[in-house]
């Protein structure tokens, strides 16, 4: 499903290359898609996580783990509202237009919140498909309107 997300992306923002802040807006979206299913597919986060474990018994700060680790997973969330917030305030014009994918990748960021976080709910990989389904959705409706918003 990332696969089919990330190129619908990146055809639509080829196709609107010329438009300044449609084409940042739909750079990040495009780009965010690519890493999340590169993580996907390379299964990155348990990557971090051995390379974690590995350097905090090396370190003896296999105590602080949790410290640590919540550190490291509140630093990627206050990054990411900046980053949102940036956008939002860099491209208002074209967020206006594209609310459906912006909501889909504040679903997507709160599913791997969710992840990092091991929170177990029964169906978690329902929210991941919602978000890519928003982001497919809008995509889907700008090329079936032939509309590309300034």
């Amino acid at each position: 499903m990332y696969i089919v997300t990330f190129i619908s992306a990146l055809l639509f923002t080829i196709k609107i290359r010329k438009e300044r802040g449609n084409f940042r807006l739909w750079t990040v979206i495009t780009s965010f898609l690519f890493l999340l299913g590169v993580n996907k597919q390379l299964d990155v986060q348990i990557l971090l996580a051995m390379i974690w474990r590995y350097i905090s018994y090396r370190f003896h700060l296999f105590e602080y783990r949790y410290i640590v680790y919540f550190s490291v997973i509140l630093t990627v969330a206050i990054i990411f509202i900046i980053l949102i917030l940036f956008i939002f305030i860099k491209n208002r014009n074209a967020v206006v237009h594209s609310m459906l994918s912006i909501a889909g990748i504040i679903v997507l960021m709160l599913f791997v919140l969710m992840r990092a976080n091991y929170i177990y709910i029964r169906h978690i990989h329902a929210v991941e498909l919602a978000g890519l389904v928003m982001i497919l959705a809008d995509l889907l409706l700008k090329f079936k309107k032939n509309i590309i918003d300034v």
